[in-house]
């Protein structure tokens, strides 16, 4: 099994060193093995941990999220279960999310319509109006 240095992992997973060693501090990865010089040694399952983890954040999971998607996954019998749960909530979280950027688009648009049609104080006087 190949071996990697800090450097190596964070360019073959493009995480940079302080990532790894919060990763590492946070508990989603391992304490990686040291080299008889004291350098820390990833392998090959660490690396892809890693990719897991970076895909993961850009889904919009949280390293606590991450971590708890870890131990449920290590649990064989209810991986297939685990996994649908929590990518379900996660979509749930995401329209949710959708749903509000929406509601405040409609808002700025409502806003700069108001602006294009009164004063700068009764923009402000409105707007409040809208958030109550």
């Amino acid at each position: 099994m190949a071996v990697y240095t800090r450097r190596e992992a964070a360019e073959k997973t493009g995480i940079s060193f302080d990532t790894l060693r919060y990763y590492e501090s946070f508990g989603v990865i391992n304490q990686p093995k040291r080299s008889q010089n004291n350098y820390r040694q990833y392998d090959e399952d660490d690396i892809e941990r890693l990719l897991f983890i970076k895909q993961a954040k850009k889904c919009g999971f949280s390293l606590k999220e991450i971590a708890e998607t870890f131990i449920l996954l290590e649990n064989t019998e209810t991986c297939n279960k685990s996994s649908d749960k929590i990518i379900d909530a996660k979509i749930n979280q995401i329209d949710q999310k959708i749903n509000e950027l929406i509601r405040m688009k409609e808002m700025l648009a409502k806003n700069k319509e108001i602006l294009r049609n009164a004063s700068c104080h009764q923009f402000i006087k409105d707007s409040l109006n809208i958030l109550r």
